[in-house]
């Protein structure tokens, strides 16, 4: 994960806007605040989008990818391992009644208002 985020960092150091679209749970954000103290003024956003239990297992089994995860116990598990953030609970949007382009306009929006952001300077 540090290298991710190190990768990440690059790219939002040279003024790209860097979006990581993946499972990143709370447990992995100590490799994010190690290289954002290295350019304090970066806006970091932690965002979640944890549409309702029975919703994301119906999305997840949907998929129709030949790789694609699509057995209840692991995308369950996941999903309870999210439905409990603590301080990180404010993160997250809860999409359950979004399509794709709500969901990142609604990203988007978080973004621009500056609603999710971590390590406040």
């Amino acid at each position: 994960m540090d290298v991710i985020a190190g990768a990440a960092y690059t790219y939002a150091r040279g003024d790209f806007t860097t979006v990581i679209d993946g499972i990143i749970g709370p447990w992995m954000l100590p490799h994010f605040r190690t290289h954002a103290t290295q350019r304090p003024n970066l806006a970091v956003h932690y965002i979640v989008l944890r549409p309702q239990r029975d919703i994301t297992l119906k999305r997840a089994q949907a998929r129709t990818a030949p790789s694609a995860l699509i057995d209840e116990g692991p995308i369950l598990s996941m999903w309870d391992q999210f439905s409990d953030l603590g301080e990180l609970d404010d993160h997250v949007l809860d999409t359950s009644g979004d399509e794709e382009e709500q969901s990142a306009q609604q990203v988007a929006a978080a973004i621009r208002d500056d609603r999710f952001r971590l390590f406040a300077q």
